[in-house]
C-alpha cells in the first residue's frame, strides 16, 4: 500500500525508521547485567591480528570435526546439516515463489504482496501457537519437535509443488507454521551434546554454514525452475521436499538412537584438587579436597543429572 500510494522511497524510509527504532530500544533500554568484559587491544596491529586470527578458524573446524565419545560427532554433523538444509529450502522456496505464482496463477506484485503480508502474520501467530502447544502443553522433546518441524516443511513444499489453485499457496503457508521452531530444537540439541566451552565454536560453525546458504539457494532453484518452466514449474519445490526428507530421517535417527547410546558418562576423581568432566554434554567440574574421596557423576545425554554420589 505504501509503495502504491507514496512510492518506493517511503518504503525504504520506513525500513530505516524501524532499524533506528530497534537500535535505540536495544541500546537504551536493554541492559546486560552479567556481561563478559573483554579487553580491547589498543594497538592497531594487535587488533587486526585478533580480528583475522586463522588459528581461531582452525580451532573452529577441529572442535566440530574431532573424534568424540559415542555418536556425538555424527550427531553434531547431522544437526548442523539439518538446520542449514532447512534454511536452504526456505530461501529457495521464497526466492522462486513470486515467479511461480505469476506464471501459474497470474499474480501481480500487489497480489503477491498481500500474500506476503498474510504469510508473515501466519508465521508469527504460528510461532507463538507452537511454543504454547508443543513446548508448554505437550512438552515435546527436542528430537520429536524437530521431526514435527521437518514434516511441516515437507508438506508445505508438496502443497506448493502440486498447487492448482491460489488458495493452495495459502494452505502451504499454514502447513509451514511449525517449521519456525526447527532452529530452536536443533540449537537445544546441540547444547546438550556439546560442552559449554565448545558450544560457541559449534554455533559459529553453524552460522558460517547459514551464511553460505543464500549463495547456493538462488542459483540452484533458479536453474531448476528455468529447466522445468515449460513442463512442470512446481518441480522446483521438490528440491525442498528432498531436503525435508533428509531432515526427517535425521530426527528419526536421533529419536531411535537415544536408547542405543552407551551408558551415561562416569567419572571418578580420587586426587585432591582434580577436576572431573562428565562428558561433552556435561560441564560440571568437581574438586576433592581430601584424599580418598571418590566423586561419581552420571548424566544422560538428554536429561538432567540422574545420579550424584559421594563415596569415601
Amino acid at each position: 500500500e505504501i509503495k502504491l500510494h507514496m512510492g518506493t522511497s517511503w518504503v525504504f524510509a520506513l525500513a530505516v525508521f524501524c532499524f533506528c527504532t530497534a537500535l535505540v530500544l536495544g541500546h537504551g533500554f536493554m541492559r546486560e547485567e552479567h556481561g563478559l568484559k573483554m579487553a580491547i587491544p589498543k594497538d592497531r596491529g594487535e587488533f587486526c591480528s585478533t580480528l583475522f586470527n586463522l588459528h581461531a578458524v582452525k580451532e573452529l573446524f577441529v572442535t566440530c570435526f574431532r573424534a568424540r565419545e559415542g555418536n556425538r560427532r555424527r550427531w553434531i554433523m547431522l544437526l548442523v546439516a539439518a538446520l542449514n538444509l532447512r534454511l536452504l529450502a526456505l530461501l529457495g522456496n521464497y526466492g522462486t515463489l513470486y515467479l511461480y505464482t505469476r506464471n501459474r496463477f497470474g499474480w501481480d506484485f500487489f497480489t503477491y504482496s498481500q500474500f506476503s503480508a498474510v504469510d508473515s502474520i501466519v508465521g508469527v501467530v504460528g510461532l507463538y501457537l507452537m511454543i504454547l502447544i508443543a513446548l508448554k502443553w505437550l512438552k515435546l522433546k527436542d528430537p520429536i519437535l524437530g521431526l514435527v518441524c521437518s514434516v511441516s516443511l515437507c508438506l508445505s513444499s508438496l502443497a506448493l509443488s502440486g498447487s492448482s489453485e491460489s488458495w493452495m499457496v495459502y494452505l502451504a503457508s499454514i502447513l509451514q507454521m511449525p517449521a519456525s521452531l526447527t532452529s530452536t530444537s536443533v540449537r537445544s540439541l546441540l547444547s546438550k551434546v556439546v560442552s559449554t566451552k565448545e558450544l560457541g565454536k559449534v554455533y559459529s560453525f553453524l552460522a558460517s554454514g547459514e551464511a553460505v546458504m543464500p549463495l547456493i539457494a538462488a542459483p540452484l532453484y533458479n536453474l531448476v525452475y528455468k529447466k522445468n518452466l515449460a513442463t512442470f514449474p512446481g518441480a522446483v519445490f521438490l528440491i525442498s521436499v528432498g531436503l525435508a526428507l533428509f531432515m526427517i530421517a535425521t530426527f528419526v535417527y536421533l529419536i531411535l538412537s537415544i536408547d542405543e547410546i552407551e551408558s551415561p558418562s562416569e567419572m571418578q576423581v580420587s586426587l585432591p584438587g582434580a577436576e572431573a568432566e562428565t562428558g561433552a554434554n556435561s560441564d560440571i567440574e568437581s574438586e576433592s579436597e581430601d584424599d580418598g574421596i571418590n566423586i561419581e557423576v552420571r548424566r544422560s545425554r538428554f536429561d538432567k543429572i540422574e545420579i550424584f554420589s559421594l563415596t569415601s
